[in-house]
């Protein structure tokens, strides 16, 4: 019985020494495959280490050193690489934190770090130029900018073709601005007419023509013209009460303004509406009498429409009399004068 016992016992702690063996193969497994699927960069294997290996006043320099590369990624791929280079021949110490975050900000630059590092010459052509740039979306702790240029809105991507060529568009319209065009002469034909009445009688005296007229106008901005036109008229229509309406055979009425307009878009094509003050002069000449002139000033409203070099216009203006055209008969009398001018120019 007691035989029976102890072969029991040999058995147990065989079992035991057993499962030791086993458990220690086990672990010793498991530390072989970690140890295969462990990565062979040594970049990565040592990036925490050399983090932590920094002093206070390193990581202080390094957070200082990354931002003057983040400034000069701002400026232009030249000044990046060139600051880059700067910094690496200053601080070796801290090349390899550097160049990680290059590299994250600027991964189309990347050739170009890698000669940096290399200690390899600046080229001669800009990095952009020989490495096309990749649309790369920025890390998610980093804002949109990031890989260069200014600040966008939430949302949009850096690179948007449609809105570069409504951008080119634009600029290709504001280098070519509309003619604007100072000087028109123009041709017309206009009507005149002078009433007189007494005050105290029915009596009335009128008189009226029409006739050529010519015009030359200066825009001497889009809101300012000035112009001088002339007018004239042969055989002027006669009324009285005592007469009635006859025609006065050889008679002459001729006048030269001079006005000064307001309004819009004088300089370029378009609508035309615009009101105007000047002076003028005019001479009547009547067959068997004296002759009559006399000047005043006058009031006028106008409008029109002008293409890039035809321009039309109709012009209506009120005229003040001179008391030379108030024949000697009549007495304590008002009077009134308007002209209504139609004109066709051309714009140069």
């Amino acid at each position: 019985m007691s035989g029976l016992t102890a072969h029991a016992q040999k058995g147990r702690r065989r079992a035991r020494r057993a499962a030791v063996v086993i458990l220690i193969g086990a672990m010793c497994a498991v530390g072989a495959k970690a140890l295969a699927e462990e990565p062979d960069s040594p970049e990565t294997a040592t990036a925490p280490s050399s983090q932590a290996l920094l002093t206070e006043h390193q990581r202080a320099k390094l957070s200082e050193l990354q931002e003057r590369i983040e400034e000069a990624a701002l400026r232009s791929d030249e000044a990046f690489l060139e600051e880059f280079g700067q910094i690496i021949e200053e601080f070796p110490r801290l090349a390899d934190p550097l160049a990680r975050h290059a590299m994250e900000m600027r991964p189309a630059l990347m050739p170009g770090i890698a000669r940096v590092l290399e200690g390899d010459d600046a080229p001669t052509r800009s990095p952009a130029e020989e490495t096309p740039a990749v649309d790369v979306d920025p890390p998610p702790d980093r804002p949109l900018w990031w890989q260069g240029g200014l600040p966008q809105p939430e949302g949009e991507r850096q690179h948007e073709p449609e809105q570069t060529t409504r951008i080119a568009e634009r600029t290709v319209e504001a280098d070519d601005p509309p003619t604007q065009r100072r000087w028109t002469l123009g041709v017309g034909y206009a009507y005149q007419q002078i009433t007189i009445n007494q005050r105290f009688r029915s009596d009335a005296y009128r008189l009226r023509a029409h006739g050529p007229l010519i015009d030359a106008q200066y825009a001497i901005n889009e809101h300012t013209s000035i112009g001088l036109s002339y007018f004239q008229a042969d055989d002027a229509r006669k009324r009285t009460e005592a007469d009635g309406s006859h025609t006065v055979d050889g008679s002459r009425w001729s006048g030269a303004d001079v006005t000064l307009r307001f309004g819009r878009e004088f300089l370029e094509p378009g609508p035309r509406a615009y009101m105007g003050v000047g002076l003028h002069h005019e001479r009547l000449e009547l067959p068997e009498q004296d002759n009559r002139s006399g000047s005043g000033f006058h009031l006028l409203g106008g409008g029109g429409y002008a293409w890039d070099r035809i321009e039309l216009r109709l012009e209506l203006s009120a005229r003040s009399l001179s008391s030379d055209f108030v024949p000697d008969e009549l007495g304590n009398t008002r009077s009134s004068s308007i002209q209504l001018a139609g004109t066709v120019h051309t714009r140069f």
